[in-house]
């Protein structure tokens, strides 16, 4: 027997109820936030969309800080309020994408009960023999998911706000020129 979906039943179950529509919003509002993360690079760096295009999160979320000290030092008058706004958004981001990943790197033979292994640099000893836990056991529930849903729409609305404000600021200490102020 097969799901709705051609999926055979021994593989994760026949009723699976809301769970994989659970997993499916996760990845497609993960997807937005991923995509506000390039919009906000642009916004920092001034450079094209196609400049960018394929990075990881990380490395936008890194380049991102990178260009956020940098206008540290070209705009030392700048107020660091922005500056330390974003960093903690793009902590915020960070968290949110790892746990993104756990729920969409795991497999789950039953909904809500899965696991997940890991990467060599996530895993701990284990007890016996010092050896690697690679495997991580996973329970999560509905409510999580819905959390989680709501946790990342709420950072999609956060960086459209970074992102709007980025546009306003400054690209180069050249702009201000004679006459001109720093705002």
């Amino acid at each position: 027997m097969t799901d709705p979906y051609g999926i055979p039943d021994n593989m994760f179950g026949y009723d699976l109820g809301e769970f994989p529509a659970l997993v499916g919003r996760v990845v497609m509002v993960a997807a937005v936030v991923e995509l506000k993360l390039e919009f906000l690079v642009m916004s920092l760096s001034g450079e094209s969309q196609e400049a960018h295009a394929g990075k990881s999160a990380k490395a936008s979320i890194d380049l991102c800080i990178k260009l956020l000290k940098s206008r540290r030092v070209d705009f030392p008058d700048e107020p660091a309020a922005f500056a330390d706004h974003v960093v903690t958004l793009l902590n915020d981001v960070e968290v949110a994408l790892h746990q993104r990943n756990a729920v969409v790197h795991s497999r789950w033979p039953e909904p809500g009960r899965g696991w997940r292994n890991l990467p060599k640099n996530q895993r701990v000893s284990g007890p016996a023999f010092g050896s690697p836990d690679w495997t991580k056991w996973i329970q999560i529930d509905e409510d999580h998911l819905q959390s989680l849903i709501l946790l990342l729409c709420g950072l999609v609305d956060r960086l459209a706000q970074a992102i709007g404000m980025a546009g306003s600021l400054e690209m180069h200490s050249s702009e201000r020129g004679p006459g001109r102020d720093s705002r």
